[in-house]
């Protein structure tokens, strides 16, 4: 059940660069993602007081710590889909694998095989190829970074749930939590922006009988639903297991956004991109032929 759940969430996370692009040039996107996590916070602000009583002071810090860092993830995710093409923003959670091995042997001093090395360096030589190919685009060379830097900051998070959830009881009180905070950091993001940011910046002129649609699908089903299925399976799987599964979102976003938006990279993004997930696959086989060894050795 736990694999089920984090399978799904590329799939769906896939689909959100390509439903967010569709309208994200209409709005500001500190409102967007405000709107996004507003439509279903009132929802976990129900969960919450239902549960009020079992609700214990450690499950409230957990959950804000964890709804910060994805909050920094889903606006900069935002931004990026706002000056990039949703198919380059697709192909960077690919990297994700690798990274979170370079995590691991950095900031966790953890061992990792040989072959995780030519991993990373597969993925970050495709990440910075494709940002580096942007370079006579402004706008899309911008977002393409946000958008590494977005992911990279995403293996935080997938490491910071992994060591939160594993001893937490309560999913539903954790996930619930992540989101209101999520809610709540986009909303004062928003009102900072407009109080501060110079006219003219980011112009909204919404169409909302075409766009609540939209976010009624980006809230439910590409914020809402992952979330507490990250929060639920991390409990059972790893952190790094959890991170090869981000391959398959490049494949559903080029998909998506060739049949919804009629996207048409070019021969030297899918080279890149495929880089990418070169990395990512490469890691997996080399975790694969890791744990293979230590069973191997251990029996």
């Amino acid at each position: 059940m736990a694999r089920i759940l984090i399978f799904l969430n590329p799939v769906l996370a896939g689909s959100y660069y390509v439903a967010s692009k569709a309208i994200i040039a209409r709005y500001n996107p500190f409102l967007f993602t405000t709107i996004d996590s507003g439509i279903v916070a009132p929802v976990c602000l129900l969960i919450l007081i239902m549960r009020a009583r079992g609700i214990e002071r450690q499950q409230l810090l957990k959950g804000i710590c964890l709804g910060a860092l994805l909050a920094i993830n889903i606006l900069s995710n935002i931004v990026a889909v706002f000056y990039t093409t949703a198919t380059d923003a697709g192909f960077y959670p690919a990297m994700i694998g690798a990274l979170a091995v370079v995590f691991s042997a950095i900031v966790l001093k953890e061992r990792i095989p040989p072959g995780s090395y030519l991993a990373a360096a597969l993925s970050i030589v495709g990440s910075c190829a494709l940002i580096v190919s942007n370079l006579s685009d402004q706008s899309r060379f911008t977002g393409n970074i946000i958008a590494f830097l977005s992911n990279a900051e995403y293996v935080i998070y997938i490491f910071m749930m992994d060591r939160l959830s594993t001893d937490n009881k309560d999913t539903i009180n954790l996930w619930a939590v992540q989101i209101l905070t999520v809610a709540a950091i986009s909303a004062v993001s928003y009102i900072l922006f407009e109080a501060f940011a110079p006219s003219g910046v980011w112009p909204t002129h919404p169409n909302w009988r075409a766009d609540v649609p939209v976010f009624l699908y980006v809230g439910v089903f590409t914020t809402l639903v992952p979330t507490l299925g990250a929060t639920f399976a991390q409990k059972y799987v790893s952190a790094l297991f959890t991170s090869f599964f981000y391959l398959l979102e490049p494949i559903w976003t080029i998909i998506l956004a060739w049949v919804f938006l009629a996207e048409k990279a070019s021969i030297l993004t899918y080279v890149f991109g495929l880089l990418i997930v070169a990395g990512s696959a490469t890691q997996y086989y080399v975790e694969v032929a890791h744990r293979k060894s230590h069973e191997e050795t251990t029996a």
